[in-house]
C-alpha cells in the first residue's frame, strides 16, 4: 500500500504507451503526477520512496524522445506535466527572457514568443515535447540547439536543494546536458530572445515560425506515432544519419509493427501495434548494417527507458 503522502497523486500499475509519442510501452510500477502547486515537495517525497523502494527514479516529459519498454518501466515515474507556465521577464532594452517550466510544451514555448514578439525561439514551432525535456537532451534542431538560446536552469539537485545552472558551465554539447546520468529534476529554464521592434519583425517571427511548423511537416513528423530522430548526427561521417539509412537502402524496412519510414531514413514510425522490442530490432539491424558495409558506429538518439534494454 502506498503511503499516506503520496496517496493523492500517485497510481500503481499505470498505462504509459498513450502518454508516449510513440504510443509504446507498458506500465509504470509507480506513476505521479503532482499538482504544480506543490510541485516541489511532491517531487522530493517521489524521489525519496523510489530511493526507499530500491527502484529506478523517471521524471517523464513530454516523453517524445522516448521508447518504454514494452515491461513498462518498474520504478517511481514523475511526470512535469503540471509545470506548464510560460512567462516573460521584459529587460529595459532589446533582450528579453522567457521562462518556461518544465512540463510546457516546446510548441506552446514557441507560439508565446511569437505572439508576445519575441524573437529567437522559432526553432520550437513544432518540436514535440515538453522544456524539461528538451533541455535535458539539449535538443537540437535547423543547425539550433537549446543551449544555445538557454539563459539558466531551475532544478531540485540531489540533496534535494533548489539549485540554478547557467549554459555557460560545463557539460553542455550535441544533444548532451550536465542533467544526463543524474538524478536532478528539472523545474524551468529562460530563455534569451530579443524584442521585435515594429510590426514587419512581429510579422518575420510569425513566418519563419509557421516555416519551421511547414517543414516539420513535410518531413513527416506528423503522419505516424514516432520519437522523432533515431539517430544522433555524427559530422565525422561526412552525411546524415538519415542518409545513411537512405545509402543502406533501409528505409521501409519492417519489424512486426514498427516501420523505417519510407520517406525519411531516420525516422522508425508506430504502423500499428508496435512493441518496443520491433523498435530495438530496426535499431540494431540499422547498427549491424552500417557497421558492417560502412564503417560507421551510429548512436542512438532517443532513449529506451525500462528494464529490456
Amino acid at each position: 500500500m502506498l503511503p499516506v503522502s503520496l496517496r493523492a497523486f500517485m497510481r500503481e500499475n499505470e498505462p504509459l504507451a498513450e502518454r508516449s509519442t510513440f504510443k509504446i510501452g507498458g506500465a509504470a510500477r509507480f506513476y505521479a503526477a503532482p499538482p504544480g502547486r506543490n510541485f516541489v515537495n511532491d517531487a522530493i517525497l517521489c524521489r525519496n520512496y523510489a530511493r526507499e523502494k530500491d527502484v529506478p527514479f523517471f521524471v517523464l516529459g513530454g516523453a517524445s524522445n522516448l521508447c518504454i519498454s514494452d515491461g513498462g518501466i518498474r520504478g517511481v515515474v514523475l511526470d512535469s506535466a503540471s509545470l506548464s507556465l510560460i512567462s516573460v521577464k521584459e529587460s529595459g532594452g532589446t533582450t528579453a527572457a522567457v521562462n518556461a517550466q518544465a512540463g510546457a510544451l516546446n510548441d506552446a514555448v514557441a507560439i508565446f514568443a511569437q505572439e508576445h514578439g519575441l524573437k529567437g525561439l522559432e526553432f520550437l514551432r513544432g518540436l514535440p515535447g515538453s522544456a524539461g525535456g528538451a533541455v535535458f537532451m539539449n535538443a537540437r534542431c535547423f543547425e539550433k540547439s537549446i543551449s544555445d538560446v538557454l539563459i539558466s536552469v531551475e532544478y531540485i539537485n540531489e540533496k534535494d536543494e533548489i539549485c540554478v545552472i547557467r549554459r555557460d558551465c560545463a557539460g553542455w554539447g550535441y544533444k548532451k546536458s550536465p542533467f544526463q546520468g543524474r538524478e536532478a529534476i528539472i523545474l524551468s529554464a529562460s530563455f534569451a530572445a530579443e524584442k521585435a521592434v515594429n510590426e514587419k519583425e512581429r510579422l518575420e517571427i510569425k513566418a519563419l515560425c509557421d516555416a519551421y511548423y511547414a517543414a516539420r511537416k513535410e518531413k513527416g513528423h506528423f503522419r505516424h506515432p514516432s520519437a522523432g530522430s533515431v539517430f544522433k548526427n555524427n559530422r565525422a561521417f561526412g552525411k546524415s544519419s538519415g542518409a545513411i539509412v537512405e545509402e543502406l537502402n533501409m528505409r521501409g524496412k519492417r519489424a512486426g509493427g514498427a516501420l523505417i519510414a519510407p520517406w525519411h531514413g531516420n525516422f522508425i514510425i508506430n504502423a500499428g501495434g508496435a512493441s518496443c522490442r520491433d523498435v530495438m530490432t530496426l535499431v540494431d539491424a540499422v547498427k549491424d548494417e552500417a557497421l558492417k558495409r560502412l564503417g560507421f558506429a551510429l548512436e542512438e538518439e532517443i532513449i529506451f527507458a525500462g528494464e529490456e534494454r
